[in-house]
């Protein structure tokens, strides 16, 4: 979470929203770290998450995660959620909650991360709440204007 962190501080620093994501190997080891560039492209596809995933992709020349973790800065929304799935995502780890990032003022959709993957019927294991005091306070230092 640490390395994801670092990266939604630079995404802040060129005036991006304060989301980042990044995919590991089960080891630790980093296959990419993305984060939101929503407002540079205007695309609303582009979030940290998507980027990240993306990434990972093109770095392993497949579509498919298998192995893989996805950690975000927060919990994934519906359309990060349904990407992790599709491209068979291990397991998926996030920060702060969607209470978070709605009280900041983003959008949640209200569909949980948890609610999604049981909608896939995929099994993906999914842990929340890593450094969410960090993640949290990043989100609600930079609300949405």
């Amino acid at each position: 979470m640490d390395q994801v962190l670092d990266e939604l501080r630079r995404g802040i620093m060129r005036q991006q929203s304060p989301f980042a994501a990044g995919v590991f190997s089960l080891q630790g080891d980093r296959l990419s770290l993305e984060c939101n560039t929503v407002k540079s492209s205007s695309k609303p596809s582009r979030h940290g998450e998507i980027n990240a995933i993306d990434q990972a992709c093109r770095s392993i020349g497949k579509p498919n995660l298998s192995g893989y973790v996805l950690v975000s800065s927060a919990e994934p929304c519906p359309m990060c959620t349904a990407t992790a799935a599709n491209a068979n995502v291990d397991a998926i780890v996030f920060g702060a909650s969607r209470q978070t990032v709605a009280e900041a003022g983003y959008q949640t959709l209200q569909l949980g991360c948890v609610e999604m993957i049981r909608l896939t019927g995929q099994s993906i294991s999914v842990i929340g709440g890593v450094q969410s005091d960090r993640c949290a306070q990043a989100l609600l230092d930079n609300p949405h204007p």
